[in-house]
């Protein structure tokens, strides 16, 4: 779902008007809004833009409303139901308005534009908002309302110039959801990853092209490269024509739906066992990247996080300039370099034989060292334990600020044509079964150390250049074989 502002009509001095809901009414309007110094909004119609004026406030049931020129007109949210059938054309009319209205208008904020701005009119054309307007909504709307109406659409990695792009396709799925793909907090937290179109396909759009689905998923997981291919050096919205010319092609043959029609397609989809994997997993891996962004955390400098880790990113994109370190190497003892990079928590010699996939462990490894780092750098300690020393050296205690984790008893068979599945003990401070409430409340006195029966599956290839590449990693399958305790050293 997303934000659906209130729209009625309302009698003024004898005189029928239409109005559009902005909030409680329990602070004042800027000054400058009241005297009449407002900016033009626009309708979009038939290719053309014609200016179009709001008339003044008016306070109905304790609400905040502004009004306007009697007119039938429905929310942006529409396009998921009684506009749902045509909401491709209406986006790409959307998106042509956009590149032709005047400078500055457009103002996207951090480079995406809040739906409380866009209407449809019964002739389906567009009503835009100003920007002034698009002020108070903000001012005036809840955090979640908020959310609904633009932090939803927010993608961290996103070129600058492509946000636009990426969230008119965040549209176009929405419209055949009804949910925006990242408004899920689980999904936010676990690397973005929306629930598959693919999925809802038999229930929600059975006819609809396979291309279409695809241009939505390139839009929504174009690389950094795809991106700037397509930006050059323009802004977001003139950005937009690109979007406009790509769909021009694409079919839509989808139906309107109503909200009861959807709430009935997620009760259903909700018993289905692809979607109950995936929503385990994207649960268990939100938990997860939680957990290690918590772990060991230190009030810091800002600066100096970004001086470390942008030191450690040259060092990394610089890298992938050269041939891996790997290029000698033969299929296994890649692995074998891939799980004694995690130890080291090395991402960069952990990724440097990876080719168009990313390993599950990655954003895990990424955060331990920058944790490490910034230990290092203002308190002169690692917090991180590497597990197969410390197994090794007896499992000897340790201080409350520190943890184990890494792997051993690494075994690497072949199991297919380049294909190859790698077996070790798992060691983390993580319990994967528990729940909240256990991880936070977890003793004091003591470390717990969980030990994982860990199988990963990895397939890799012989490129043109001479050396081989990972070109596909597993999430990996783990069953907890033990829970190591060891008293503090300083409690």
């Amino acid at each position: 779902m997303i934000n659906e502002p209130l729209i009625k009509n309302t009698v003024i001095d004898g005189i029928e008007y239409s109005c559009i809901a902005l909030g409680k009414d329990d602070f004042a309007i800027p000054r400058h809004m009241m005297q009449g110094e407002k900016q033009n909004g626009y309708i979009y119609r038939d290719g053309k833009l014609s200016p179009w004026t709001w008339d003044a406030f008016t306070t109905i049931d304790g609400i905040r409303y502004f009004y306007f020129e009697k007119t039938s007109l429905k929310p942006f949210s529409s396009i998921a139901y009684e506009n749902r059938s045509n909401a491709l054309v209406l986006l790409r009319e959307l998106a042509e308005a956009l590149t032709k209205l005047p400078k500055d208008f457009v103002a996207p904020q951090l480079g995406l534009l809040p739906v409380y701005r866009f209407y449809i009119l019964d002739d389906n054309s567009w009503l835009i908002l100003p920007q002034d307007l698009g002020d108070l909504f903000s001012l005036y709307y809840t955090d979640e309302d908020r959310f609904l109406s633009l932090g939803c659409f927010a993608k961290g990695g996103t070129e600058s110039s492509f946000t636009l792009i990426r969230q008119f396709a965040q549209f176009l799925y929405y419209a055949l959801t009804s949910d925006a793909p990242y408004q899920e907090k689980a999904i936010r937290e676990y690397n973005y990853t929306e629930f598959p179109l693919s999925e809802y396909k038999s229930y929600l759009f059975p006819k609809l092209d396979d291309k279409t689905i695809g241009f939505i998923d390139f839009c929504l997981h174009a690389s950094s490269k795809d991106m700037r291919k397509i930006n050059g050096n323009k802004k977001p919205e003139e950005n937009l024509e690109w979007f406009v010319e790509k769909t021009a092609s694409l079919s839509w043959d989808v139906e309107n739906k109503s909200k009861d029609e959807y709430k009935k397609v997620k009760e259903e989809l909700k018993n289905n066992g692809s979607v109950q994997k995936f929503m385990q997993k994207t649960e268990q891996g939100a938990k997860r990247n939680n957990f290690w962004r918590k772990k060991g955390s230190v009030i810091i400098a800002i600066t100096a996080t970004v001086i470390i880790v942008g030191a450690f990113l040259f060092s990394y994109i610089s890298n992938l300039l050269e041939p891996p370190y790997t290029k000698d190497m033969e299929p296994t003892e890649i692995i074998y370099a891939f799980y004694e990079a995690q130890n080291e928590l090395n991402v960069s010699d952990m990724t440097a034989a990876l080719k168009g996939c990313k390993a599950p462990q990655e954003s895990e490894v990424l955060n331990l060292f920058v944790n490490k780092q910034t230990r290092m750098a203002y308190e002169q300690f690692s917090p991180v334990v590497r597990a197969d020393e410390w197994v090794n050296e007896g499992k000897p205690s340790f201080n409350s600020t520190m943890f184990v984790y890494g792997n051993s008893d690494v075994v690497v068979t072949e199991i297919g044509e380049n294909k190859y599945q790698a077996k070790l003990k798992y060691y983390s401070p993580y319990d994967y079964n528990a729940d909240e409430s256990t991880l936070n409340n977890a003793a004091q006195s003591e470390a717990f150390t969980y030990v994982y029966d860990f199988t990963q599956e990895f397939e890799l290839a012989y490129n043109k250049r001479g050396w081989w590449n990972i070109v596909n990693v597993t999430d990996p399958e783990i069953s907890l074989i033990e829970i190591i305790k060891t008293p503090y050293l300083d409690k």
